[in-house]
């Protein structure tokens, strides 16, 4: 039989039990580009024979007891091809993945991002685990591998199940107090002993956690005209809680010492919006990307120069857009009803 073991004892039952893996799969033309769980994303890539083991680290927390988002991103190589999604999860962590352990199934065959959401039951051990991953054409993925299935990936990674924390308080809200060119100054309203970490905005590597203090987070040594994402999270009876989503913040586009003027302002309208907007004060935009609150893109436009985009599509809420003009990038935010 095909089974893996691991070298290193870094992620508990990742690197203890063996674990199955698939059969050799061609993966030269389609593979898995990343997976976000909640709002953390991992980029990826193609693996080694169709099967990429990541479990030297681990890479995703998760809270038993409560419901949480998954995302997967296929990669092409001569363009998108029809593909079914899985994933599992040892919940037990009893070295293999059993039929009640599957935690996401796309129920068909798709060229896109596939996305779900799931529940992790409060019988679900904690400590470090398995989750495997799976992206194939033409047949729709088994745990362990299929002989019939040719093209494809499959990739595992460690996670970490903790205790769902209840009765602690709640981030309420933050006003961005300064922005520079290369820094800024957020007031936060979060008790004391809570963490924040930040990172640009759709890039899957986040700073370290750092502690609040005097509720500020203070950023410096920023990318100018570049977005940026903050979380926090809280410490509440001894252990953490899980990341939230702060805000989304851009450096300024000018230097410390320049003013703005009246042309760098951009409009966007109406908004809040139903089905169409536009974009006032930019003529030619060279892309548009428009991300859900968990990060997600669920649109993306080319060339923009001045028509009504067309979001009647998307599900009522608040969405962010990224606007690119060259080198010069801008946020702005834009909510549908």
């Amino acid at each position: 039989s095909n089974i893996v073991k691991e070298l290193s004892s870094q992620c508990g039952v990742c690197n203890v039990w063996e674990y199955c893996i698939p059969n050799t799969l061609d993966n030269q033309f389609e593979w898995i580009q990343s997976i976000q769980l909640d709002t953390t994303v991992f980029e990826s890539g193609p693996g080694e024979d169709g099967f990429d083991d990541k479990t030297v680290r681990s890479d995703f927390v998760l809270k038993k007891d409560t419901t949480h988002f998954i995302s997967i991103e296929p990669g092409f190589g001569l363009g998108a091809t029809n593909e079914y999604f899985k994933a599992w999860l040892d919940m037990n962590q009893d070295g293999q993945f059993d039929f009640e352990e599957q935690i996401f199934d796309s129920g068909g065959f798709i060229d896109s991002v596939s996305s779900g959401f799931f529940f992790l039951p409060n019988e679900t051990r904690i400590g470090h685990t398995r989750m495997r991953v799976a992206m194939t054409y033409d047949i729709a993925p088994d745990v362990c591998g299929n002989e019939n299935i040719e093209f494809g990936e499959y990739e595992d990674h460690c996670v970490e199940i903790i205790n769902r924390v209840d009765n602690c308080p709640h981030i309420f809200d933050s006003v961005v107090e300064n922005i520079g060119s290369d820094f800024l100054d957020v007031w936060v309203n979060a008790p004391e002993g809570s963490q924040f970490r930040y990172k640009i905005f759709a890039a899957s590597q986040w700073s370290e956690p750092i502690w609040l203090e005097n509720n500020y987070i203070e950023l410096s040594d920023l990318d100018m005209c570049t977005i940026y994402e903050v979380e926090v999270r809280e410490w509440c009876n001894g252990a953490p809680d899980s990341w939230e989503r702060l805000d989304i913040i851009q450096t300024s586009c000018l230097s410390n010492t320049e003013e703005q003027r009246p042309e760098d302002i951009v409009v966007v309208f109406p908004n809040p919006t139903n089905n169409k907007f536009w974009i006032k004060g930019i003529e030619v935009i060279d892309e548009i990307e428009i991300y859900n609150t968990k990060g997600l893109k669920v649109n993306h436009i080319r060339s923009y120069r001045g028509k009504a985009i067309d979001v009647g599509q998307l599900q009522s809420g608040m969405y962010f857009l990224k606007l690119s003009m060259g080198r010069k990038k801008m946020m702005e935010k834009l909510v549908i009803y």
